[in-house]
């Protein structure tokens, strides 16, 4: 069984492809359009990016992602309504959010408007995770070091090694991005694993979209 992680990483987009539950290849792409090859045959592929938008309010998902990560719920960005992400900049953003909505939005928030874009143009059945709620479900429980620390990285190595995870040494120019958006890449696909064999769960309610562990 073929299934694919995919994560941000500035401006690009890392991506994992998982056979059998073993790493297959990676690869660094500028954007999800048009099709990309490493996607071929996958039967899941997992993104860590909102893949709808909030109408009201804000996303259950993203509420139930926080309720789940204790002491890390900061990791989870609140998605913006459509109409908010299509102002020009961010300062107007602000305020749109803030008269229409009733609440303000973050910088980083706003930033991601672009993936964002990418992802839902992309033409490829795609479903949200989020890679701590990923780690967290392989942990057994929150409680991990920060993921840009060497303490958290060394233990998202070693949970993903006993899932049978195991990047090589030598990725080529993939190898050249940020550790912490490969192995979020890596969690990606392990959970689009879970999707492809029946056994991830969800977060979230069908109007405002799903998150999958």
């Amino acid at each position: 069984m073929r299934v694919v992680g995919v994560d941000g990483s500035a401006k690009r987009w890392a991506v994992v492809a998982l056979v059998d539950g073993r790493f297959a290849e990676a690869a660094v792409v500028a954007s999800l359009t048009p099709p990309l090859a490493i996607f071929d045959e996958a039967v899941a592929i997992g993104i860590d990016i909102p893949l709808t938008s909030p109408t009201t309010g804000r996303r259950s998902a993203e509420f139930e992602a926080r309720r789940l990560l204790t002491g890390r719920s900061s990791s989870v960005f609140s998605t913006p309504p459509a109409d908010v992400l299509a102002e020009p900049t961010y300062q107007e953003a602000l305020t749109l959010s803030r008269r229409a909505y009733g609440y303000g939005i973050s910088a980083q928030a706003y930033a991601l408007r672009h993936a964002i874009a990418d992802a839902r143009a992309s033409g490829f059945e795609l479903h949200e995770v989020h890679p701590e709620l990923s780690f967290a479900r392989m942990n057994g429980g929150p409680g991990l070091a920060r993921k840009k620390s060497w303490s958290g990285m060394q233990q998202r190595i070693e949970l993903l090694g006993r899932e049978g995870i195991v990047l090589p040494p030598d990725l080529g120019p993939v190898g050249q991005l940020p550790t912490d958006d490969l192995l979020d890449a890596c969690a990606a696909a392990w959970t689009a694993g879970r999707i492809g064999s029946g056994q991830a769960e969800t977060v979230g309610d069908e109007s405002g979209g799903y998150i999958w562990i």
